[in-house]
């Protein structure tokens, strides 16, 4: 059978969800395409390659744009259209949107995989655990399958679907990799949380990969394609002190390539930071995320002290591995004056690009609930707009507003240049300009290319993701 899978167009980070999907239904026996809605006219694709299905993955805020894609495929050919990915998975009532034939919630490889057996055989498809599927103006909602707990039972992802239509993530010696699913903590802001509840009960929530899995992967794709430095994407990569421990011995005598990935500042210790520079990790993605305690402990529920992360950041320096910091602006009910906190906590830390975004009520999150039941938000996700770095959805005052999509804009500048605090305080006071996001854009590019210059392993790499970069944000 053959499926596409439609997206808008590929970004700046290959779309490993969907690689996972393919290499699953294609070690089934169905064949798998990819289509971009912004680069290509899909309309001729889809009558040469005349699929049975089409399936998007969707994030908040993104989803409108592929709903009405598929609304015109529907008017043009008869398919069936599947819509998964996080927004369904969180708001799965999606499915009663015209044009969409089935949702498919939380992780797909099995489930999608028994699904289109059964829709190729002409089995009935009433029953696939993790679907909601629309069916003579009624919707069957069925229940949630167990986790699988052993990830190295899944085939690798299938990186041919992209790099056979994108050349760019083929010849860029930056890959990414993924070692783990689930997230043991509780982040009110968080999807995992919700995550966590609608698997509860379905087998472990945090899995890993054997250590010889993940170094299989990284062995077989360097053999095929450029690669010069691994990116790991897992939520926590120092969640298991012990798997780490055997990832960073194994993987420095067998792989050795520089490497990036994401940590928790309070599970930071000195002997994990030496296990890392030592395996040869060049970069760490931390989240600080406010640098209001209060805020940190009892709104966002991240049970860490400013101390905890000034000595991760500290830990860090000393091993001389670069950080990138994660952090929000414009929570619920936080002030002007805990926006210049979590700025000013990032200056003290040294980061080395200091993050920030504008905070995002997403779907069945904890902290989306609070913004509803306090009046911030109200509950259309409809009108969700994707900008969470200009633009916040939460109702507020005009004047509060401005400044704070001001003090967005200008906060990367502030973190890395704080002696300009009072000039600063100034401008955010000022109606919001495209000067402002010039100067947001221009500093977030130049300071985020220059963390990864060592990573790109030449000019002419960091060259070609400088020029993505900037398509991707124009």
């Amino acid at each position: 059978m053959k499926i596409v899978f439609i997206i808008k167009k590929i970004g700046i980070s290959d779309p490993l969800g969907i690689q996972y999907l393919s290499s699953a239904l294609k070690k089934a026996g169905h064949q798998t395409y990819l289509l971009c809605s912004s680069k290509e006219n899909i309309f001729e694709k889809l009558k040469e390659i005349n699929p049975e299905i089409v399936a998007y993955s969707v994030t908040t805020g993104t989803h409108q744009e592929m709903v009405l894609v598929n609304s015109k495929i529907k008017q043009k050919f008869k398919v069936y259209s599947i819509f998964g990915g996080p927004h369904p998975t969180f708001y799965p009532e999606l499915i009663n949107t015209d044009g969409i034939d089935a949702v498919c919630i939380g992780e797909g490889e099995e489930a999608f995989v028994e699904f289109v057996n059964k829709f190729e055989s002409g089995k009935s498809i009433d029953k696939v655990k993790n679907f909601w599927i629309k069916k003579n103006g009624e919707i069957i909602k069925n229940p949630i399958r167990d986790l699988n707990e052993n990830l190295d039972s899944l085939p690798f992802p299938d990186r041919e679907l992209i790099y056979n239509k994108d050349s760019f993530f083929r010849d860029l010696n930056i890959k990414r990799f993924m070692t783990s699913r689930g997230c043991p903590f509780q982040c009110t802001y968080c999807f995992n949380r919700h995550y966590n509840l609608l698997y509860k009960n379905k087998g472990k929530i945090v899995r890993r990969r054997s250590v010889a899995n993940v170094i299989k992967e990284i062995k077989e794709i360097k053999t095929k394609y450029p690669l010069g430095t691994v990116k790991f994407i897992d939520d926590t990569f120092n969640v298991d002190k012990e798997w780490l421990k055997e990832f960073c011995v194994k993987y420095k005598n067998e792989i050795n390539l520089p490497f990036i990935c994401n940590i928790r500042a309070d599970l930071l210790t000195y002997e994990m930071a030496s296990q890392l520079k030592e395996a040869n990790c060049i970069i760490v993605y931390m989240g600080i995320e406010t640098g209001n305690e209060k805020i940190r402990k009892e709104v966002l529920e991240r049970n860490m002290s400013n101390e905890q992360i000034l000595n991760a950041c500290k830990m860090l320096k000393r091993n001389k591995i670069k950080i990138i910091s994660q952090n929000m602006l414009g929570l619920p009910g936080e002030t002007l004056e805990n926006s210049f906190e979590s700025i000013l906590l990032n200056a003290k830390c040294k980061v080395d690009f200091p993050g920030f975004s504008i905070f995002q009520p997403y779907p069945k999150t904890v902290l989306a609930n609070y913004a509803m039941s306090h009046g911030f938000f109200d509950n259309n996700f409809e009108k969700f707009n994707p900008d969470f770095l200009h633009q916040t959805v939460l109702k507020m005052s005009p004047k509060e507003k401005n400044q704070l999509e001001n003090i967005s804009n200008l906060s990367t500048l502030l973190a890395l240049f704080p002696f300009l605090y009072f000039l600063i305080r100034f401008l955010i006071k000022l109606p919001k300009n495209k000067f402002y996001e010039f100067i947001h854009f221009s500093l977030y590019g130049f300071s985020l290319l220059k963390v990864y210059s060592n990573a790109f392993g030449s000019k002419l790499n960091l060259l070609k993701y400088a020029k993505r970069f900037w398509e991707h944000v124009a």
